[in-house]
């Protein structure tokens, strides 16, 4: 899949799955080296990060899951309330971020959503090129093919 149908495609699922997102400002940026896709919340937007190099690899299903993975990132994001945001950023000890069940909520998230066969086509992709996930990371390839079922 090239980068222009990634950017598309990322279009397309804001339209289609994510109306809480609809009618913002997509930013695309290059992804780091040792990032598939991220994103970000912005006050002027959303910024949505893609790596070429993965997306001319991976299948369209693979790269559904990883950018609804990112979508439901934002869509928490966008759901949290400002004062515990800012509890977050004040009191960070107090009220840390546990990232991989963050990871893992999100992870449930998209599979909420119906996506959980694009999450296990992703999952698939990552786990066959790159070290494969943990639970600190997210759900296990184990773990999605049982909820898939």
């Amino acid at each position: 899949m090239s980068l222009d149908d990634a950017k598309d495609l990322v279009l397309d699922l804001i339209s289609t799955s994510f109306p809480t997102l609809k009618n913002r400002p997509v930013l695309f940026k290059d992804a780091e080296l040792d990032e598939i896709a991220g994103c970000e919340l912005t006050d002027t937007g959303l910024e949505i990060i893609l790596n070429e190099e993965d997306f001319a690899q991976m299948s369209s299903q693979a790269a559904i899951g990883v950018i609804v993975h990112e979508l439901c990132h934002l869509e928490s994001d966008l759901a949290e309330s400002h004062f515990k945001k800012w509890l977050r950023t004040r009191f960070p000890r107090l009220f840390s971020v546990d990232v991989a069940k963050m990871e893992r909520d999100t992870d449930i998230m998209v599979i909420e959503k119906g996506f959980g066969k694009d999450l296990l086509a992703f999952q698939e992709y990552h786990d066959s090129i790159y070290e494969p996930y943990d639970e600190s990371d997210g759900l296990t390839l184990k773990e999605i093919q049982a909820m898939v079922r």
